[in-house]
């Protein structure tokens, strides 16, 4: 069984590495730890931080895998049972005696020999930003690589573990599934954090109370003015560290070891549950819509007539060309875009937006927005792809003129549907008289699609703009980070222009990506 569960990683790694996208992963991942290098991404506590000795980079660099590859990594791994489905190798399995758990079994050691491997990358990074940095002469081996040992990898077995779940669940294998991990990832951690400080490492699979906790130790005897804070995040020219402070590392005691392996065994627990529900490629009980079966029954004078057929020649076909409607191509791409979603959806989209026009404006535009902002995200994110994704890029993409009809049509439906979604509120605001908000929303209507259609062009999938729209989302519209907060939700609409050109540029991104595809044909 081991055998065949290693060969089984060995295969999948090695068709990973093979395809274009582990290349722009490896850059993606090289480039994070240049970030971290470069000091553009600091652990401060309050208005200090600590000396960039061994134990620091490490932590810092475990921080930075455990929450921005624990993030992203998810997306960039989580498609080998899809892939599978998709090039017909999962028909192959299903007819060999693999068992399920064997080939989940494979597919968790497959993503987490990837993340390994991006551990391996930030770790040389770590060792790296030591030798250069020196603020601290000596290098300390253990102090560096413990935190990536005991904090990186077992949170990086979990969340390879919680990847084949998510694929072995047919609801959750797609778009549904991303959007839930996001919002399980974002908001899961810091409510733990918050609600139960006292079950300890239950609620700490990030590592953050860990290094948190023995940080701010360390800061409160250097600096008795240190009124507590721990943040991880960007660099700030306007609050520059005050002061630094040794701090000495973790004591990596036996017992605190063991609670982080656990980690692993959770992780290893998704992927048993995942074997549970795993359907290993079948089939049969998959609901069809069952159509009566027609059967032909020939007359007599059917079959006389079938012996002898005179053959007519044919007339030249005239050059009558049927007329183009923009509207009926607008109107197709339009139900594209809404089809295939329960009435539970359309019911609570529709109570969104009511609540937009109902509610008192400062609630609207500080809650309701975000919400009306991220609620269609799986409508969107259909947009630019469905043809590669469907298989329909030779029927499309021959179409006449398709680009001066078929784009800008899909492209008007996606700003109809956020037009509509925002409908409430921009009627509130024009009540109000607030014209710089109508301003900012209205960019955000032309925006969203704009995105959209850009990533779906370019990658053919739906995962990008999922991913990219979400974390966007998060830190602009939910956060309140004035250059991402497209909406002006919270901030001064002060970015509407830029919004407004930066949607024209992914237009013309997209309109250059669809020219090169119909080109390649």
């Amino acid at each position: 069984m081991m055998r065949t569960i290693f060969h089984f990683a060995l295969a999948d790694v090695k068709e990973r590495s093979r395809r274009y996208s582990f290349f722009v992963t490896m850059m993606l991942v090289i480039f994070l730890g240049y970030i971290i290098y470069n000091g553009d991404m600091l652990i401060t506590l309050g208005d200090y931080r600590g000396v960039y000795n061994s134990a620091w980079v490490g932590s810092l660099m475990s921080l930075t895998i455990t929450f921005f590859v624990g993030l992203i990594g998810f997306y960039l791994v989580k498609n080998s049972v899809e892939r599978d489905i998709q090039t017909g190798v999962g028909q192959i399995i299903a007819t060999t005696p693999t068992s399920r758990l064997t080939y989940v079994l494979g597919k968790w050691f497959s993503h987490l020999t990837l993340f390994t491997i991006m551990i391996v990358i930030l770790g040389i990074a770590a060792i790296l930003m030591q030798l250069v940095y020196r603020e601290v002469p000596e290098m300390d081996v253990w102090a560096l690589l413990a935190p990536l040992v005991f904090v990186a990898f077992p949170c990086m077995a979990l969340i390879a573990g919680l990847t084949i779940f998510f694929e072995s669940v047919p609801w959750l294998r797609g778009g549904l599934g991303n959007v839930i991990y996001f919002f399980l990832f974002m908001f899961s951690v810091p409510m733990a954090i918050e609600w139960f400080e006292d079950i300890g490492w239950i609620n700490d699979p990030l590592g953050i109370q860990l290094f948190m906790q023995s940080m701010s130790k360390s800061a409160s005897q250097a600096f008795p003015t240190y009124s507590g804070g721990f943040s991880f995040s960007n660099a700030d020219p306007q609050y520059p560290v005050l002061g630094t402070f040794l701090w000495p590392g973790i004591d990596w005691t036996l017992d605190l070891i063991l609670h982080r392996m656990i980690w692993i065994v959770l992780g290893l627990g998704f992927v048993l549950l995942a074997a549970l529900v795993f359907n290993r490629f079948d089939t049969a009980g998959v609901r069809r819509e069952r159509k009566p079966k027609k059967t032909l029954v020939q007359t007599p004078e059917a079959k006389a007539a079938s012996r002898s057929l005179d053959i007519h020649p044919l007339n030249r076909l005239t050059h009558r060309t049927s007329r183009f409607s923009f509207l009926r191509v607008y109107w197709s791409e339009l139900l594209l875009l809404l089809k295939g979603y329960p009435w539970w959806f359309y019911a609570g989209v529709g109570g969104v937006m009511i609540a937009s026009a109902a509610s008192p404006l400062e609630t609207s535009q500080k809650i309701i927005l975000p919400i009306l902002f991220i609620v269609p995200i799986l409508i969107w994110s259909g947009m630019g792809g469905r043809e590669k994704q469907y298989g329909t890029q030779q029927l499309i993409f021959n179409a006449p003129q398709l680009l001066s009809r078929q784009w800008p049509a899909a492209y008007l439906a996606g700003v109809s549907v956020t037009a509509v979604l925002c409908s409430g509120l921009l009627f509130s605001l024009l009540l109000h008289q607030q014209a710089a908000q109508v301003s900012a929303i209205l960019a955000a209507v032309l925006f969203i699609p704009a995105l959209a259609l850009a990533c779906g062009v370019w990658s053919g999938t739906p995962r990008l703009f999922e991913v990219l729209y979400a974390l966007w989302w998060y830190m602009g519209p939910l956060q309140g980070l004035p250059t991402l907060d497209f909406g002006g939700t919270y901030s001064a609409p002060q970015y509407t222009y830029v919004y407004w050109l930066f949607s024209l540029g992914l237009l013309l991104a997209a309109f250059a990506g669809r020219w090169w595809q119909m080109h390649r044909l």
